[in-house]
């Protein structure tokens, strides 16, 4: 599916489902790295919770652009029900949106290794990282040993998760929606 489709996609969930499902959605989105942030809808279905909501998404992007610019996919096989997702490493700081596409919890190694960050990237070569789970529960994850330990998580079946690592706390602020 292309960036225009899926941003549409996006967008139309966005105006026809309730706030907490556009929200699941909108991690969706950010997931696969739309570089379009383009608004294809009339301004006239829109209330003001949307919009609001829109607003916050889209500057979001921008903020991150130069983490969600740098964009591979990892891990497993969605056809085959594996664990998979895409990890967005830029300068000192990372996104990793993880989907479960089975129905059973998954346990996922999602450290720097598991993730194909280079050995040379800016990211292993901080002191110490921490990792914080952004979507669906806002919480700061055990991550002893980082950034060369592994870092183990429970995808629940049909599950999506968004991890933020870094070594700056403003940076990590800034990467919550």
């Amino acid at each position: 599916m292309n960036g225009r489709r899926l941003l549409a996609w996006f967008l139309f969930a966005l105006l026809t489902v309730s706030a907490a499902c556009a929200q699941t959605n909108a991690a969706g989105a950010a997931m696969k790295a739309l570089a379009k942030w383009e608004i294809l809808n009339s301004p006239s279905s829109m209330d003001d919770k949307r919009c609001a909501f829109l607003g916050r998404v889209l500057q979001w992007g921008k903020a991150n652009w130069d983490i969600l610019a740098h964009t591979q996919m990892v891990l497993g096989d969605p056809r085959k029900g594996e664990v998979y997702g895409y990890a967005h490493i830029g300068k000192c700081a990372g996104l990793v949106f993880l989907r479960n596409p089975a129905i059973e919890s998954k346990l996922v190694d999602a450290s720097l290794d598991a993730l194909g960050v280079a050995p040379d990237d800016e990211l292993r070569r901080a002191a110490s990282l921490k990792a914080v789970e952004v979507y669906p529960a806002h919480h700061e994850l055990d991550w002893a040993g980082a950034p060369t330990a592994p870092l183990k998580l429970q995808l629940l079946g049909s599950g999506t998760k968004c991890i933020a690592s870094g070594a700056d706390p403003a940076l990590l602020d800034r990467m919550t929606l």
